[in-house]
């Protein structure tokens, strides 16, 4: 899910136009307008008339930019020279060249050209939603928080950032600051698919700080689904209407046998209804698929207590004091990365504890993000002078 997030934090320039518009006497503008459109032939049309013009550069730009929105990343390279940089079309560029080569995962020179950007141009709102999403893939949530600020007072009606804002804090564990980006999402009128999305991140986050009056308020009007189905279950149940979690948690697993945290919440109505066993077939379901669940390891060693199973509760103790040892490592490594974005070791090492632990895109972007640090150690990126390819 994240992923769509992260996507849709980058999408648009901030460039305005209407279809068909034929101006006497073309300008880049004019040209820009025509790609938001996605109006090719005014893309053509105004291309060959600033040629004709003289206005070459211009020309170059807006054909520039109608292959980044076409998603021709290395061909709108091709076209851009560091000398344009140097020129009236600087920020343009920057902002063409940026884009290209966070796409094309280049992201150090990416991160030159769009820093260089946003100093002399703070108000650029796309460079800054590009800088967050490029900061949470290499490992750095507080840069990416504080770009994610630049973007809220730019954008104050733009619900994304909150979003992603709640997504990075809620994966450090901030729960409650996560509620609160959450909250400011909501309150930005989000389309309804996105509304749900929103609605079912925060009844999550809200459960792990056991506001279960809180989940059942935020998803009164959610639509059913399994998750929040799920999710309204856990909070009733909590609240003490077992009979209703019962019949909501069943629903679910009727349509999803294999839904891991409807298991998990029927595991426990069975155990507090003395069908201990019940449970322990539901929690062996879970952990033959998810080996690193804590939670369903730490349930089962429970349940093996409370039936007498004293050879199955040591061995099963064993594997959760694994995991959950993990699971701490996991926070103190976190804590370590988030406090220096250039600290390689803590990021090499949150790779492989976040496999072990089932985390894998989380483990992907610790990779890139280890990486990233690597290649920083081992080269000054600066901005070029002499060639495209390093633009």
């Amino acid at each position: 899910m994240l992923a769509f997030v992260l996507i849709g934090l980058v999408v648009g320039a901030g460039l305005l136009a209407m279809r068909g518009f034929r101006p006497t006497n073309p300008t880049l503008a004019d040209g820009l307008r025509c790609v938001e459109q996605a109006d090719s032939e005014g893309v053509d049309r105004i291309e060959q008339a600033l040629i004709q013009q003289g206005s070459t550069d211009e020309a170059t730009v807006v054909r520039s930019a109608w292959l980044v929105r076409r998603g021709r990343y290395d061909l709108a390279l091709n076209r851009l020279t560091p000398e344009m940089i140097a020129g009236p079309l600087k920020r343009q560029v920057l902002r063409l060249a940026g884009e290209s080569l966070f796409h094309l995962g280049e992201l150090e020179r990416a991160e030159v050209l769009l820093m260089k950007l946003v100093a002399e141009h703070p108000d650029e709102v796309a460079a800054h939603r590009l800088l967050a999403v490029m900061y949470y893939d290499l490992g750095s949530p507080a840069l990416a928080l504080k770009a994610l600020e630049a973007v809220v007072r730019l954008a104050p009606l733009d619900y994304r950032p909150h979003q992603m804002a709640g997504i990075i804090l809620k994966d450090n564990e901030d729960f409650v600051s996560a509620v609160d980006q959450y909250r400011l999402g909501l309150s930005k009128m989000p389309p309804e698919d996105k509304r749900q999305e929103l609605r079912q991140e925060l009844a999550q986050v809200l459960i792990s700080l056991r506001d279960f009056q809180g989940v059942i308020d935020v998803l009164a009007d959610a639509a059913s689904s399994p998750d929040t189905d799920t999710q309204r279950a856990e909070a009733v149940w909590s609240l003490g209407d077992v009979a209703r979690a019962s019949q909501l948690v069943d629903q679910v697993l009727a349509r999803h046998p294999d839904h891991v945290q409807a298991l998990k919440l029927r595991a426990k109505l069975f155990d507090e209804a003395g069908q201990g066993e019940q449970a322990v077939t539901l929690l062996q379901k879970v952990l033959a698929t998810e080996p690193f669940d804590v939670d369903a390891r730490y349930q089962l060693v429970q349940l093996y207590g409370t039936l007498g199973k004293h050879a199955e509760r040591a061995i099963e103790q064993i594997e959760y004091d694994r995991y959950r040892a993990l699971q701490d490592r996991l926070i103190e490594l976190n804590q370590q990365a988030n406090s220096d974005p250039n600290a390689l070791a803590p990021r090499r090492e949150l790779v492989g504890v976040c496999r072990t632990l089932g985390r894998h895109k989380l483990a992907d972007m610790w990779l890139r993000a280890a990486d990233h640090c690597t290649r920083r150690q081992q080269e000054q990126v600066d901005l070029p002078s002499t060639n495209r390819s390093k633009l």
